[in-house]
């Protein structure tokens, strides 16, 4: 048959049909078979693989940068606590610094007050010195004039006359105290830097009542009427009277009789309300001349 195409009588292309070979069994048609499981497991592997590196290498610059940014915020927010930190303990040391400032100035300021506290108790050791040296020579000096008995007290010291010794009667001075009187005079005049108090002191009985005086003598001859006895002298009407009267006996004759600088003389009045001796009358009835250092001039 021949291979040219030929025209059907219709006019139509035929195609001449050609013998078709019987299919050998080596040229059986086969379907095709599906992938093994190991060859899917690697294909999956090697997909996988490429991309991943494709991914890493498009995906690693940014980690990389969002790796650097998160160190970045890391090391800021680090920075920003040290300097918190910083700060705080700036702050602190600034609080501490300020109150050992105040602790200072207190201390200094009582180190000077502990200072002015030395030297005043050192001052005051030189004057209580000073003073124990002149009391004790104001002692010696009005024990050295016999009328009385001279004693320290504190810061004073104390010549005590029994007023028996110094007055007739009342508040009249004898010649004995006047005599007495005038050695405390010229003890007192050499004792110049102390103040001198006389202090009145009695008993607790009322003062007595002073003596009529005697009328005159009369002449034998005279007939005529004898006159009125003399009235007594008015006494004193308690021994508030009597006390203050003797000391400003005493006053009197140290500054009239001995010029003793007025400034320096005082007196006072105890009455009886400040014996000596609940038995001991007489020791109760006394002078007491009180020296004590004149204040400081300001």
């Amino acid at each position: 048959m021949s291979r040219k195409r030929e025209m059907s009588e219709s006019g139509m292309l035929v195609y001449p049909q050609l013998p078709v070979p019987k299919p050998t069994r080596q040229s059986d048609p086969r379907m095709p078979t599906k992938p093994s499981g190991s060859k899917v497991g690697f294909l999956l592997f090697v997909l996988a693989l490429v991309g991943g590196a494709a991914g890493g290498f498009f995906l690693r610059p940014m980690v990389l940068e969002d790796s650097r940014l998160v160190d970045a915020e890391n090391a800021l927010a680090k920075e920003k606590l040290s300097t918190a930190e910083a700060n705080a303990n700036v702050t602190k040391l600034k609080d501490e610094s300020k109150k050992l400032d105040e602790q200072r100035e207190l201390l200094n300021k009582q180190l000077e007050a502990a200072k002015q506290a030395q030297d005043m108790l050192a001052d005051k050791a030189a004057d209580a010195t000073s003073i124990k040296t002149d009391l004790d020579a104001a002692k010696k000096k009005l024990d050295a004039t016999g009328a009385g008995t001279a004693a320290i007290a504190g810061a004073e010291v104390r010549l005590t006359i029994p007023t028996a010794n110094l007055f007739k009667a009342g508040d009249e001075l004898s010649p004995a105290g006047e005599k007495a009187l005038d050695k405390v005079a010229a003890a007192l005049k050499e004792l110049a830097g102390q103040q001198i108090a006389v202090h009145g002191h009695t008993d607790d009985q009322p003062p007595p009542k002073p003596a009529a005086p005697k009328p005159p003598k009369r002449d034998k001859k005279d007939k005529s009427p004898p006159p009125s006895p003399p009235a007594a002298p008015p006494g004193f009407a308690t021994n508030w009277e009597l006390s203050s009267a003797r000391a400003l006996a005493v006053v009197h004759y140290l500054q009239d009789t001995h010029k003793i600088e007025a400034g320096r003389l005082s007196a006072l009045a105890f009455s009886q309300y400040k014996p000596i001796s609940k038995t001991n009358k007489a020791a109760n009835r006394r002078i007491e001349i009180v020296l004590t250092p004149k204040p400081a001039k300001k």
